[in-house]
């Protein structure tokens, strides 16, 4: 297996404090943009996803956005560090937000191209039902399927930032639905 999960580590009332973050602190764009392909604003790319920059670093001393409503998101990424026995170098936490019929296209997270460079993925949504879909997926070269993780509350996914992947969005049935996840991108 490619991605590590690591499950039932969230009280629930510690989601839905997330969740309620999410839902009435922050604004949304259509501003993450996958597989970027031109420099430097990065406009072009594979596809758009309504997201949340909260913080990015773009060298060891230059930190180019530090959102205010950031703080509850460090705290949770230095619990993923102690539950991983691992400090990470944090290069950038984004917040996507999916609604039904917004499946993401394959694509990578990788900044800089390193080998050491992984994505940690939380799905903080407090409550959620399998059949209400959100899946995340690891492709291989062909965009075949190689491993599909439901989302779960709670659920922390940590793999390559090279390995294409994408994120499904709530089933078209369940319009009412939004999936988040937060992204946290890291060198090892």
């Amino acid at each position: 297996m490619i991605a590590k999960i690591i499950d039932n580590t969230f009280d629930q009332q510690y989601l839905y404090n997330i969740y309620r973050a999410l839902n009435d602190e922050l604004e949304y764009k259509a501003n993450n943009i996958a597989n970027r392909k031109t420099w430097p604003f990065g406009d072009s790319g594979s596809h758009r996803m309504l997201g949340c920059r909260l913080f990015e670093r773009k060298s060891l001393n230059r930190c180019t956005v530090l959102h205010d409503k950031a703080q509850p998101f460090f705290d949770m990424f230095e619990r993923i560090e102690t539950l991983t026995e691992h400090e990470y170098y944090l290069q950038e936490i984004f917040i996507n937000l999916q609604h039904c019929g917004c499946d993401g296209s394959s694509h990578i997270d990788s900044i800089e191209g390193t080998k050491d460079e992984l994505t940690i993925m939380v799905f903080p949504n407090p409550e959620w039902c399998q059949e209400w879909g959100g899946q995340f997926e690891i492709l291989d070269k062909d965009d075949n399927v190689i491993e599909s993780h439901d989302y779960k509350p709670g659920r922390i996914i940590i793999f390559p930032a090279y390995v294409s992947h994408r994120g499904l969005g709530p089933a078209l049935e369940f319009g009412h639905l939004y999936r988040y996840s937060i992204v946290f991108r890291v060198r090892a």
